[in-house]
This record gives C-alpha cells, sequence and structure tokens, in this order.
C-alpha cells in the first residue's frame, strides 16, 4: 500500500472525491494523516523510529535536540535520547546518561557518606575537568547539558563536545510529493495502514460528518472502535519485532 492508496481509501469511506479533500489549497487528507501519525509517534517509541544523531554540547551552553544532525533523511528531529557516546582514540565509548536531578542526587548523597561508608575517589566527578575523558551528560527539557556545570571554559579545553547519540526520532511529515509514490512512505504506511485509514478517517469525520446519527434511524457509529483496535495491533506488531523468540524476564 502506499500514501496515495490511503487517501483514495479515506476518500471512498466518506463518499468523496479525493480533490474533494482539498479545501482552500489545503489537502486536509495529509493534515489528518500527519496528525493520526504524530499523535502515534508521541504516544509510542516504534522499533523503526530508532536511529542515530550527532550533536556537539557546549560546556557552559549545551546543546539543543533541534541542533542535531540526524544520520537519517527520514527523521526530522530527536524525540528521545538512550545513550550519549564519546569518541576516544578512534572508538566512541558510552558515557553515563541521566536526568538532571538524578545526577545531583548522586553527588549530594556521595557528599554526605563518610569513608567508613563510601570508598574515597579521587577526584570526584565535581573535580573533573568538564570536557576531559570521564563526563556525565544530563538532559533539561529538549536540550543535553555537561555535569558538573561551569560557567566558563578553562583555556586550552576542546568546545564544545561532540558526542554520538542513539535515539528515537520524529518522522518527516508527509507532503504532496508523497503522493507521487507508489512505494510505502513508512512503516506506518506499511505496516500500520489500517490505524492510519482509521485515524484518518476520524479525523476527516469533523469535517464530512460521514459517522453520525442519523435521523431517520440509522446510526452509522464513530470509528473510534476500529482505529483503538488497530492501535492495538500495530503495538503488539512492534513489541514482537526484535527478538520475538527470546523469554523476557517477569
Amino acid at each position: 500500500m502506499n500514501l496515495a492508496q490511503l487517501k483514495a481509501s479515506c476518500a471512498a469511506y466518506h463518499q468523496k472525491q479525493t480533490d474533494e479533500l482539498t479545501i482552500n489549497s489545503m489537502d486536509l487528507f495529509l493534515l489528518a494523516a500527519n496528525n493520526a501519525r504524530k499523535r502515534a509517534e508521541q504516544l509510542h517509541s516504534f522499533e523503526y523510529m530508532r536511529c542515530t544523531a550527532t550533536l556537539n554540547i557546549d560546556g557552559v551552553t549545551g546543546g539543543q535536540f533541534s541542533a542535531a544532525v540526524m544520520d537519517s533523511s527520514s527523521f526530522v528531529k530527536m524525540k528521545e535520547v538512550l545513550t550519549v557516546s564519546v569518541l576516544r582514540s578512534g572508538v566512541y565509548y558510552p558515557i553515563d546518561f541521566t536526568r538532571a536531578d538524578i545526577e545531583l542526587e548522586r553527588e549530594r548523597s556521595a557528599l554526605e557518606l563518610d569513608n567508613e561508608w563510601w570508598p574515597y575517589r579521587y577526584p570526584s566527578d565535581s573535580q573533573f575537568s568538564v570536557l576531559q575523558s570521564m563526563q556525565t551528560v544530563v538532559q533539561r527539557g529538549q536540550g543535553l547539558y555537561l555535569y558538573p556545570r561551569v560557567s566558563a571554559i578553562a583555556q586550552g579545553q576542546t568546545n564544545p563536545l561532540p558526542v554520538f547519540l542513539e535515539c528515537f526520532g520524529f518522522l518527516k511529515d508527509y507532503v504532496a510529493t508523497d503522493l507521487q509514490t507508489s512505494t510505502p512512505t513508512d512503516f506506518f504506511i506499511e505496516n500500520g495502514f489500517e490505524y492510519m485509514l482509521w485515524a484518518t478517517i476520524k479525523e476527516l469525520n469533523y469535517l464530512f460528518q460521514t459517522f453520525v446519527p442519523r435521523q431517520e434511524g440509522n446510526v452509522i457509529p464513530d470509528p473510534k472502535l476500529e482505529r483503538d483496535e488497530a492501535w492495538r495491533d500495530l503495538l503488539l506488531w512492534d513489541a514482537y519485532l526484535v527478538d520475538s523468540h527470546v523469554t523476557r524476564p517477569k
């Protein structure tokens, strides 16, 4: 299936011609399809949304998700960071990555313990140069920052710090040219066609009022049930996409 077939199917269910889905030069099908997919991307991180990116993290101002360079043209921006690695002697090594409040709590807890409870390590994380081999990267909102936070970069230190990210990304929006291709635009069209069909039909229903109670007594229900069933099937497919034969621990 492809995006053009999805558009034709949505138009048919609403008993419209495909050109009737365009009003005031706005293709309402593309708007509805993008909304349906973006809602799905916000609710779940699918295996096919896994990607990689590179980002420069300034020691003072950090690095924003919007500045990341995605390693695939299918993605428009990062959704979620999984791991952070830095290049050392030609090899990318993973470094500590967590939320900002977690790292602060670690440091506070360590400072409260004496040598009898906690092995003393010199230098501590707070004493490490922020741009040397061992760092912690923390996330605040849509930005990554080095910990501990500094007010200035010392002379001779490399700045910004380039990092390699394993992450989830948001897919690029559907555009008019995607309607011209005969192949599936993405995995939502290829493997989640039923969900996209009912979710798009439901959104267009606000305009065309196809699925509403009729005065003559015939009730055509809203396709919410069909959409939700297709959504559950899509999630189940994704859950078994990788290592489906492996027994998962409870």
